[in-house]
């Protein structure tokens, strides 16, 4: 077996080891980011518009104890 080949086959071998399980790592990760980034700016939202239903709720309550 040449070097090149023995190299090659080095090489094949750390890359089915190591890189390839890592790659998909960062696939699952990336995609999990991405749900928790959505979900994220979901709760956002519903938090900005509770927000502003309590603040309607404070004015017009104040307004009637005037």
């Amino acid at each position: 077996m040449s070097k090149c080949d023995e190299l090659r086959k080095l090489l094949l071998e750390w890359g089915e080891d190591n890189y390839l399980p890592l790659k998909k790592k960062i696939a699952y990760l990336e995609n999990e980011n991405y749900r928790l980034r959505m979900q994220n700016l979901r709760i956002k939202e519903r938090n900005e518009r509770l927000s502003m239903i309590t603040k309607k709720r404070r004015e017009e309550a104040n307004h009637e104890n005037r």
